[in-house]
C-alpha cells in the first residue's frame, strides 16, 4: 500500500515537472522603494493569481524578479540594469514621476515596456514636440492635469474665480502647481498667490507661516493645498492659528491628502479635529468590488496591519499593471511568434544597445487590450498610453474621515460633474464661501491723492470736527465714496504732487507709483493714466474715464454762425432792448418837457382857445411838439442823422443833449465791435491740431515736467511728437503743475491774435475741458489725440483690484459716471462754449453807465418842469393874497379880442 502511494506521488511529480518543462517562462521585474512593501506584495499576488488561472496565459508561467531601492536615482539605475540583464519582458515601477523618467532612459531605449503605477507628471504623457521621449511607458494613473481639471470644474460650480495655491516643492507638488496654474488661466480663474515649501524629514518641523500670511494678505478665501497628507496635517494646524480654518474659508486638497481616507489626519481621540472638517478634495475612485476587498484582506494578513485607501489604490495599480502584461502576452503569444529578450551582461554599459525587437510588439499589444476587468475597472489605455477611464471622487472631510459628495468624469472629451449632496465648508458652514473678501468692514485703506480739479481738490467747507466732512472733493472722490458704500471700507487720505515717472538713470519711480511700490499707500486716487510701463510695477482698476491729450489755447474771436443777422452781433439782445426802451423814454421825456412847462402850456391853451377870432402876436405864439415827432428826432439821432427840432425850451434841450451823448457812445461801441466781428470772420483759424501747433513759430507750448505726457513725447516714434519734445526742451516751456500751465494760457489771452507771447498747454483732455468751463471763459481746446484711460492705481497683484474693477463696471452700467460728469465738468462757461459769439458781445452790464446818464438827464429835465410849476404856483398864491386878480387885455389884440386876457401882476 505504501509502495502504491509512493508510486502515484512519484508519477504526479514527474507529470508536473514535465508540464512545467514544456511551458514558457516569462520574467517580469518590479522596482520599488524598500518602504513600499504593499506594492511588492500586490505584484506577487497578481503573479500568483495569473499563474493559477490557465485561461490568462496557457502554458505560460510568469516569474517575478523584484528589487527594492533606497530611493536614490543611482540606486534605481543600478536595479534597473540588473533586471534588464535578467531579460525581463516588462518592468513594473518605479512609483514616482522623477524616478520613472530616470529609469526609462534605459528601459525605453531597449524597447522594454515599463509600467508607472502612480506617476502623474503630465510630461510623461504630453510633450510639446509631439514626440514622446518615453516610447514604451504605460501609466496606470491619469496625469495631474485631469485632477486639476476636476478641481477647476468644482471651482466654477461654486463660482470661485480667485484662488491661492500652496504646494510642496517635490516633483509631485510642482507638477500639480504648474498644471493648476495653466488650467486656471484657460478657465479665467485668477491665481493671486502660488506658494511652495520644501519638505522636511520630520513633518512636524515644517513651518509655512509666512506662506499662509502671504495668502491671507491677498484677501483670497479659497486655498488649494497640493502635498502629501503628513505635511497637510501640519499646515492645517498652522492655518488654524492664523484664523484661516474658520467660516468664510474654503480648502481644497488633492489625492496626496485624500488617499488615506482622512485617517492620517486623526487626532489622539481617533477622529478628525473639528477645525479640519469642511475640507473638500478629489480622490481617485476605488471600486468596492470583491477582488479589491480580497486583495486588501490578503495584504493586511501579510503586513499584519490595516491597509488604508492610499495604499490600496497604489496596490491596485500595481496589480493591474501585472495583469496588463499577462493579457498583452496572451494576445501576442496567440497570434505571433514571440521571443523573450536576451540582453547580454553589461548591456547598460555598452555604447550601442541591443534592442528587443518584440518589445514594441508587446507594448502595442498591451495598449490594444479590451474587455478585461482589472481592480480599478475596465483595463483599457488611450493613445497617450495611460489608463483611459478618467474620473475622480469628490470628497468632504468630516470627523470620521472623507465622505463622498459627488463625482467628476471625463469621457470622449466631455467633462461631467455630479454633486450628490451639499458639502460642508470650514467652520461647519453649508454656505458657499466667497472666493475673496468683498466685505472690507473694519479695513482702512491708505489713499494717496493729487490735487487736479475737477477730479480731486480741497474742500473749502471742510470741518475737521465733522466726521462726515471730507477734506478732498471732486470727481474721483465721489467715485471713491460710492465704492466705499458698495464695499464697506474706510480710508485715510494723504496728498503728494507727482504722478510717477521712472528715472532714466536710476530706474526708480517717483510720485504715486513710488507710494504704491513702497507700500505706503493701498490706492492712488487721481486722474491716473494707465500705461504699459506703470503696469509692469503696479496694478490698475478698470478705466473710469476715457480721454486723450488736447491743446489749451487762449480763446480767439468767434465765428458768425448766422451771417443774415450778423449786423446785430455786436450787442446782445438785452442791450438792444435797452436801447429801444431808452429811445422811447427819451422821446416821451422830450415831449413832456417841451409841452408842459407853465408858460408853454398857458400860451398854447390861449392860442388854441382864440385861434379863430383873436390873432396872437409872434412873440406870444408857442410851438407845440407831438410824441411821434420826438420819437423821430430820437431815432434820427440814434442812426447819426441830423433833424432840426425847431425852438425847444431848456428842459427839452437837456433831454435831447443827453440822448445825443448816449448815441455817440452806442454808435462808437457798435462800430468798433462790428468791425472786430467781421475782421475775425476773415481771419484764418490759428491752431487746429498738434501738427499746426508744431509747424508754427509764434505760439510757445509746453506740458507738465516729469509727467507721463512728457515721456510720451520724448519716447514716441512719430516725428511730429519728437520735434514737439525738442522744441519744449529747447525753450524750457515745461511747467510744474497743470494749474500753472492753465494760468499761463489765461495770462496770454490778452495778446492779440497772430502776435508772439501767446502760450498753448498740452495736457489730459478732461482737465483742460474743465478749465475751459471756468471763468473768465477765455480759453478753448482743439483736437483730441493720443487716446488713453484713467484708472485707480493699486499695488501689484492687489486683492482690491478685482473688487474695485467690478464696482466701477457696475457703476458704469448704472450711468453713475454721466451724473459725475454733469456735476463736476459743467461750469460757468457751459452756455458760452468754445466759439459762442455771446462771449464777445457787449452786454447791458457793459453799457449800463450810459443808460444811467440818460436816465439822470431825463430825471433832471422833469424836475425842472416840476420846479417851474411849483414856482408859478407860489407866485399866484402871493398875488392872490396881495391884490385881487385883474384881467388885462393881451397887448397887441384888436378890440374884438378884448376878451382875450392874460395873467399879469
Amino acid at each position: 500500500m505504501i509502495l502504491k502511494c509512493v508510486t502515484v506521488f512519484g508519477w504526479f511529480v514527474f507529470i508536473n515537472l514535465m508540464i512545467k518543462a514544456s511551458s514558457l517562462t516569462i520574467k517580469i521585474g518590479s522596482i520599488f522603494r524598500a518602504s513600499n512593501t504593499w506594492r511588492l506584495l500586490a505584484a506577487k499576488l497578481a503573479v500568483e493569481d495569473i499563474n493559477n488561472d490557465p485561461s490568462v496565459l496557457p502554458n505560460t508561467h510568469i516569474e517575478l524578479l523584484s528589487n527594492t531601492t533606497d530611493g536614490s536615482n543611482f540606486n534605481f539605475l543600478q536595479k534597473t540594469c540588473y533586471l534588464l540583464e535578467k531579460n525581463v519582458a516588462a518592468i513594473i515601477g518605479p512609483s514616482s514621476s522623477s524616478h520613472t523618467k530616470v529609469t526609462h532612459a534605459l528601459i525605453g531605449n531597449l524597447h522594454v515596456p515599463q509600467f508607472a503605477p502612480t506617476a502623474t507628471d503630465p510630461t510623461l504623457s504630453f510633450n510639446p514636440t509631439g514626440h514622446s521621449p518615453y516610447p514604451t511607458l504605460i501609466k496606470m494613473t491619469p496625469p495631474d492635469n485631469f485632477q486639476m481639471m476636476a478641481l477647476s470644474t468644482l471651482m466654477i460650480k461654486f463660482k470661485w474665480r480667485t484662488i491661492a495655491i500652496i504646494a510642496e516643492g517635490s516633483d509631485y507638488g510642482l507638477n500639480g502647481l504648474t498644471e493648476l496654474q495653466r488650467i486656471a488661466a484657460m478657465r479665467n480663474i485668477a491665481v493671486v498667490s502660488a506658494e511652495t515649501f520644501l519638505r522636511t524629514d520630520i513633518p512636524e518641523n515644517l513651518d509655512v507661516t509666512n506662506s499662509l500670511q502671504t495668502v491671507k494678505e491677498q484677501d483670497v478665501r479659497v486655498v488649494v493645498l497640493h502635498c502629501f497628507v503628513e505635511y497637510a496635517k501640519v499646515i492645517f494646524t498652522q492655518a488654524r492659528d492664523q484664523g484661516m480654518m474658520k467660516k468664510g474659508w474654503a480648502w481644497l486638497v488633492t489625492d496626496g491628502v485624500t488617499f488615506t481616507g482622512g485617517k492620517a489626519l486623526f487626532g489622539h481621540d481617533g477622529r478628525v479635529p473639528d477645525y479640519m472638517t469642511g475640507v473638500i478634495g478629489t480622490q481617485p475612485p476605488l471600486r468596492r468590488i470583491t477582488g479589491l476587498k480580497e486583495m486588501k484582506h490578503k495584504l493586511e494578513i501579510k503586513l499584519d496591519r490595516m491597509v488604508d485607501d492610499m495604499e490600496l489604490h497604489a496596490a491596485a495599480c500595481v496589480y493591474d499593471s501585472v495583469l496588463a502584461v499577462a493579457h498583452g502576452l496572451h494576445s501576442l503569444l496567440a497570434y505571433h511568434n514571440f521571443s523573450a529578450p536576451s540582453f547580454l551582461p553589461g548591456t547598460c554599459s555598452k555604447a550601442s544597445l541591443n534592442q528587443w525587437e518584440d518589445g514594441k510588439k508587446l507594448y502595442r499589444s498591451i495598449l490594444e487590450i479590451r474587455n478585461v476587468e482589472g481592480l480599478q475597472g475596465p483595463l483599457e489605455f488611450n493613445n497617450y498610453s495611460f489608463y483611459s477611464h478618467i474620473g475622480y471622487t469628490l470628497v468632504n472631510l468630516e470627523v470620521g474621515g472623507f465622505t463622498e459628495f459627488g463625482r467628476w468624469t471625463l469621457e470622449n472629451g466631455e467633462e461631467a460633474l455630479e454633486v450628490t449632496s451639499d458639502p460642508t465648508f470650514s467652520g461647519r458652514s453649508f454656505e458657499i464661501p466667497n472666493d475673496s473678501v468683498y466685505d472690507l468692514t473694519n479695513k482702512t485703506l491708505r489713499v494717496v491723492v493729487i490735487q487736479e480739479p475737477p477730479f480731486v481738490k480741497k474742500n473749502p467747507n471742510y470741518d475737521p470736527q465733522d466726521p462726515k466732512s471730507q477734506k478732498y472733493v471732486g470727481y474721483c472722490m465721489d467715485l471713491l465714496i460710492k465704492l466705499q458704500e458698495m464695499l464697506n471700507f474706510r480710508f485715510s487720505v494723504f496728498e503728494i504732487t507727482q504722478y510717477g515717472r521712472k528715472h532714466p538713470v536710476t530706474k526708480r519711480w517717483n510720485g504715486l507709483v513710488k507710494e504704491l511700490i513702497d507700500d505706503r499707500a493701498d490706492v492712488a486716487v487721481a486722474p491716473f493714466t494707465i500705461s504699459h510701463e506703470r503696469e509692469k510695477v503696479i496694478s490698475f482698476t478698470k478705466p473710469f474715464f476715457d480721454l486723450g491729450l488736447t491743446i489749451l489755447l487762449p480763446r480767439k474771436n468767434f465765428h458768425i454762425s448766422n451771417p443774415l443777422f450778423a449786423f446785430l452781433s455786436p450787442f446782445d439782445a438785452l442791450l438792444w432792448m435797452a436801447i429801444l426802451f431808452s429811445m422811447i423814454l427819451a422821446s416821451v421825456a422830450t415831449c413832456l418837457c417841451q409841452n408842459f412847462t407853465p408858460e408853454n402850456y398857458h400860451k398854447r391853451a390861449l392860442s388854441t382857445k382864440h385861434k379863430d377870432h383873436c390873432p396872437v402876436s409872434k412873440a406870444n405864439q408857442v410851438q407845440g411838439i407831438s410824441f411821434s415827432e420826438t420819437l423821430w428826432i430820437g431815432f434820427s439821432s440814434l442812426v447819426n442823422q441830423t433833424i432840426d427840432p425847431g425852438f425847444i425850451n431848456f428842459p427839452a434841450r437837456v433831454v435831447i443833449g443827453i440822448w445825443w451823448f448816449t448815441n455817440v457812445v452806442l454808435i462808437s461801441a457798435y462800430t468798433a465791435k462790428l468791425a472786430a466781428v467781421f475782421t475775425a470772420e476773415r481771419l484764418v483759424i490759428e491752431i487746429r491740431s498738434i501738427e499746426d501747433l508744431v509747424s508754427q513759430g509764434i505760439i510757445d507750448y509746453g506740458t507738465v515736467e516729469n509727467s507721463l505726457i512728457q515721456e510720451f513725447f520724448a519716447s514716441h516714434h512719430t516725428e511730429i511728437f519728437r520735434i514737439a519734445f525738442q522744441n519744449m526742451r529747447n525753450k524750457n516751456t515745461f511747467v510744474r503743475t497743470a494749474a500753472e500751465g492753465i494760468d499761463k494760457v489765461r495770462e496770454t489771452s490778452s495778446v492779440p491774435l497772430g502776435e508772439s507771447g501767446r502760450f498753448a498747454f498740452i495736457f489730459d483732455s478732461p482737465v483742460l475741458d474743465f478749465a475751459v468751463e471756468q471763468e473768465p471763459c477765455n480759453t478753448e481746446t482743439v483736437e483730441l489725440f493720443a487716446p488713453q484711460n484713467y484708472g485707480f492705481g493699486l499695488q501689484k497683484s492687489s486683492p482690491y483690484e478685482k473688487k474695485f474693477s467690478l464696482g466701477i463696471l457696475k457703476l458704469k452700467k448704472e450711468g453713475f459716471f454721466e451724473v459725475l460728469y454733469q456735476r463736476w465738468f459743467k461750469g460757468a462757461c457751459s452756455e458760452t462754449g468754445t466759439s459762442n459769439p455771446k462771449s464777445y458781445q457787449l452786454s447791458l452790464d457793459a453799457m449800463i453807465g450810459v443808460f444811467y446818464c440818460l436816465t439822470g438827464g431825463i430825471g433832471i429835465s422833469l424836475l425842472v418842469v416840476v420846479g417851474c410849476w411849483f414856482f408859478v404856483y407860489k407866485k399866484m398864491v402871493k398875488i392872490n393874497n396881495n391884490n385881487p386878480v385883474q384881467l388885462h387885455p393881451v397887448k397887441g389884440l384888436s378890440s374884438p379880442c378884448k376878451n382875450c386876457i392874460t395873467l399879469e401882476s
